[in-house]
């Protein structure tokens, strides 16, 4: 015949046996090697928010880094007009790719003379990650006063 307590009992007598104290750690051991949340890191204010919403982009990040390889990337879109009459078109787009973070976005309304689109990008500031970056990216870096690691 096997007796076995319930549940609740069973943590309170973990203090006074050895057995179940051991089998208490291992299996808390188990569960703190859980797989991060942010995998490909998070990048932040990259984008502007001006041209996109800073939580839009955070979304987007968010829902990336859950996404398997081929569906790393998020089209952001404007809507112009009411009901049947509106319309969308692409605002930005943010995707990730081999280590490293690429935003694009065109200008908000009524900044449309101050720049044609925007461009960034965003890498974790490790050997690897330099390593894979593209050479052109590296060379715009060197001639850009300023650069954002995640």
């Amino acid at each position: 015949m096997n007796f076995q307590l319930p549940a609740n009992l069973q943590v309170e007598l973990l203090a006074y046996d050895p057995t179940l104290k051991q089998l208490a750690r291992t299996t808390k051991a188990k569960n703190k090697s859980a797989k991060p949340k942010a995998p490909l890191g998070q990048p932040y204010g990259f984008v502007p928010g001006d041209a996109i919403k800073a939580s839009l982009v955070q979304d987007a990040i968010d829902l990336i880094n859950a996404e398997p390889v081929e569906r790393r990337w998020h089209e952001f879109k404007r809507i112009t007009g009411f009901g049947p009459d509106a319309k969308s078109s692409t605002a930005g787009i943010l995707y990730h790719y081999e280590s490293c973070w690429y935003a694009a976005w065109l200008p908000p309304k009524g900044k449309e003379q101050d720049y044609v689109y925007g461009f960034a990008f965003a890498y974790k500031d490790n050997k690897t990650s330099k390593d894979m970056i593209p050479y052109e990216l590296k060379r715009i870096q060197d001639t850009i006063s300023y650069t954002r690691q995640i």
